[in-house]
C-alpha cells in the first residue's frame, strides 16, 4: 500500500512526530489563494495516485512565481 504524502503526514502527526504545514488543493486559483495566505518561500508538489515519484515527471516546485 502506498500512502499519498498528506495520509502519512496525518499517521506522523497523531504518532507525535512534527511535520510541516501541508495544503492540499485541486486548482491553480486555489494554490495562489492558499499560498497567499501560507506565505512565500514555498514548495508546490504534484499528489497522484499514478505517479508515486514526483521527481520523474517534474511534479515538484520549490520557488514557484509569486
Amino acid at each position: 500500500m502506498i500512502l499519498a504524502e498528506y495520509e502519512a503526514k496525518g499517521l506522523l502527526e497523531k504518532a507525535g512526530v512534527s511535520v510541516v504545514e501541508t495544503e492540499t488543493v485541486d486548482s491553480m486559483q486555489d494554490a495562489v489563494s492558499r499560498a497567499n495566505l501560507l506565505g512565500y518561500p514555498l514548495v508546490l508538489k504534484l499528489s497522484s495516485a499514478l505517479y508515486s515519484h514526483k521527481t520523474e515527471i517534474g511534479g515538484g516546485l520549490s520557488q514557484p512565481a509569486q
